[in-house]
């Protein structure tokens, strides 16, 4: 054996001997095996409710006793109105926040959400049925919806039709003006049992919910309640842009 095959034995073994043994080397024990297997936290532990119930068209929220609801609200046409007109729409809307329960502790909370949602399939939804029944299916009816169909696609799609190069400078596109609502009322877990005096939440809210649509319905506003097939449809653009 040559000097220098002597000199790198020696200097491989002195590397041997100080390096330091892994902890992946010891032996697995039953807390490292779960630490394996363990998941990481999902964002969708931050999310206010829980789940929805289609039986009380609720949605539970995250301390799981309270529990909320989610509205469609239709617009109103403002432009080309008188002054008058938007006067008496203002002093509605404020009737329709007076309408709301009024409650010294946990008092209710009622959130408007509003925003352009570039999907007009519910234009194209609302016009079909629209069709008289008399004339749905007809020969003309077919092809005015494909028609139709055809134009909301080619004005929606991504990017805009064209660009608006003397007005705004930004992409023209189709879209559609949504405004959402939130009606929810945080209230404190108790175990008591649900009276005239003591209602239940679920109760509770569809009894604000009804004087609050009622509300909106005298004042010529339309509102829907939502369920949560369309929260996921709302919340899925926001998750997965």
């Amino acid at each position: 054996m040559s000097i220098f095959s002597t000199k790198v034995a020696s200097v491989n073994k002195a590397d041997i001997t100080q390096q330091k043994r892994r902890v992946t080397d010891n032996a697995p024990t039953t807390a490292r095996i779960r630490k394996i297997y363990e998941r990481p936290a999902s964002f969708t532990n931050l999310l206010p409710w829980l789940e929805y119930s289609a039986k009380t068209q609720s949605f539970l929220l995250d301390d799981g006793f309270s529990v909320g609801a989610l509205f469609k609200i239709n617009t109103v046409g403002s432009e080309a109105r008188t002054e008058q007109f938007l006067i008496d729409l203002r002093d509605k809307l404020q009737t329709v926040l007076t309408s709301l329960p009024e409650e010294l502790e946990s008092p209710w909370v009622f959130q408007l959400y509003l925003q352009d949602e570039p999907d007009l399939s519910s234009t194209l939804k609302q016009v079909t049925d629209y069709v008289h029944p008399r004339a749905q299916g007809s020969e003309l009816t077919q092809a005015y919806l494909a028609e139709l169909a055809e134009h909301l696609n080619v004005i929606s799609k991504p990017g805009g039709l064209f660009e608006d190069k003397l007005v705004t400078g930004n992409a023209w596109r189709g879209q559609r003006r949504t405004i959402r609502a939130t009606l929810y009322r945080r209230r404190k877990p108790t175990k008591a049992i649900y009276d005239y005096h003591n209602i239940s939440p679920k109760d509770e809210l569809n009894d604000a919910v009804s004087k609050l649509t009622t509300s909106l319905l005298s004042a010529g506003i339309k509102a829907r309640r939502c369920g949560g097939e369309e929260l996921y449809e709302w919340m899925f653009r926001w998750f997965k842009p």
